[in-house]
């Protein structure tokens, strides 16, 4: 959708067609001008996980291939980006046998590397969705534990908090949805 129009035009535009066919993967914009989008369940492997990475450029209206892979092929992730170290993290899914992963990547834009650089605290799976506000990362459902993390990347502490949804929520949030302001 083409947001830079008036305000009562707002028209779909088509881009052009990723390198791999996917779904259910990781995406999150960086530097307001490339989408990634990471991992995710390819049609051309018969719908088994992938370890591939891709980019947009919307100034070129161009998709790229990047020759870097996830250490895992994984479905279902969730993806944010560090915008003051120009770095994209990688967040929990699943992988071809249903097994959800606690692992954190972070993909080094500058230099184009990839490196498994922690766990969270439980498994999350394809319902899992992070959040970033401030130096807080939130990370929602994708687990049974009725329990959700928050991260604090302020200082090189890189505290971790775990608080329980109680009775407020209940399963693992299957396709939900949200945002931060």
């Amino acid at each position: 959708m083409n947001l830079q129009g008036s305000s009562n035009s707002f028209a779909f535009e088509a881009i052009p067609s990723m390198n791999e066919a996917r779904s259910l993967f990781g995406y999150t914009v960086c530097k307001d001008s490339f989408i990634y989008v990471a991992g995710g369940v390819s049609a051309s492997l018969k719908s088994t996980c992938t370890d591939t990475v891709e980019t947009f450029s919307i100034l070129e209206n161009k998709w790229t291939l990047l020759q870097l892979r996830i250490p895992q092929k994984l479905c279902g992730i969730s993806c944010v980006y560090f915008e003051e170290e120009e770095k994209l993290r990688i967040f929990g899914g699943s992988d071809n046998f249903k097994k959800s992963s606690k692992s954190v990547f972070e993909l080094n834009i500058n230099d184009v590397t990839i490196n498994e650089v922690g766990s969270m605290d439980s498994r999350r799976n394809m319902n899992n969705k992070v959040f970033k506000k401030n130096h807080f990362l939130y990370l929602v459902g994708g687990n049974n534990d009725n329990e959700y993390e928050v991260w604090n990347f302020s200082s090189d502490a890189k505290t971790r908090l775990i608080f329980s949804y109680g009775n407020a929520m209940k399963g693992d949030l299957n396709n939900f949805c949200g945002f931060a302001l």
